[in-house]
């Protein structure tokens, strides 16, 4: 009984390993959305959440996409200077349609948030149970002048086999979602 214990305890603890994976749909950005080193770029960046109808505490992970967002454009000089909003207009065009005072940046980003939350998914392996975290995000991206816009959409996926993660990570995974959508390595 101790010896299958043992090995039961191993298992858990060698399955028990996360990884992340991002894809795009239909593809990543086109280059480097972010300013390269030393370049001065300011942004416009506006937000909104578009939560499926059964989604649980809307209002709480608002808050920990907003704190992600914040989180990401103070500290990781994507742009010289970001402003950050959350908005409910339906596309870029439109908030500058509303505000044409905003259209004094170089960069435009429209991010939509679809999901953020933890998953458990039930034997779906040999591990019997799988977790983790997403992101999904829906973004479009114009710059100054430009009429064209770039869309794209960025899931990101964190966990693995064995893995429980609940939902006080949210903010740093919004966070690393936007550093894989938006400064792809």
């Amino acid at each position: 009984m101790r010896t299958l214990y043992l090995i039961t305890c191993l298992g858990f603890a060698a399955g028990a390993c996360s990884s992340t994976q991002v894809h795009y749909s239909p593809q990543g950005p086109a280059e480097k959305i972010c300013a390269t080193a030393g370049e001065q770029m300011r942004a416009l960046v506006l937000w909104k959440p578009h939560w499926r109808p059964d989604q649980k505490e809307p209002a709480n992970r608002e808050a920990a996409a907003k704190q992600g967002f914040e989180d990401f454009f103070r500290g990781s000089k994507c742009f010289s200077t970001a402003q950050l909003e959350r908005t409910d207009a339906g596309s870029i065009a439109e908030y500058l349609r509303l505000a044409p005072a905003a259209a004094g940046n170089q960069k435009y980003l429209h991010i939509t948030v679809r999901e953020l939350g933890p998953v458990v998914r039930m034997f779906s392996s040999f591990a019997l149970v799988e977790g983790g975290t997403e992101v999904v995000l829906d973004i479009e991206v114009s710059e100054a002048g430009n009429t064209h816009t770039e869309k794209f959409t960025v899931h990101w996926q964190n966990g693995g086999a064995w893995v429980l993660k609940g939902v006080k990570t949210l903010s740093a995974d919004l966070s690393a979602a936007l550093t894989a959508a938006l400064a792809p390595t």
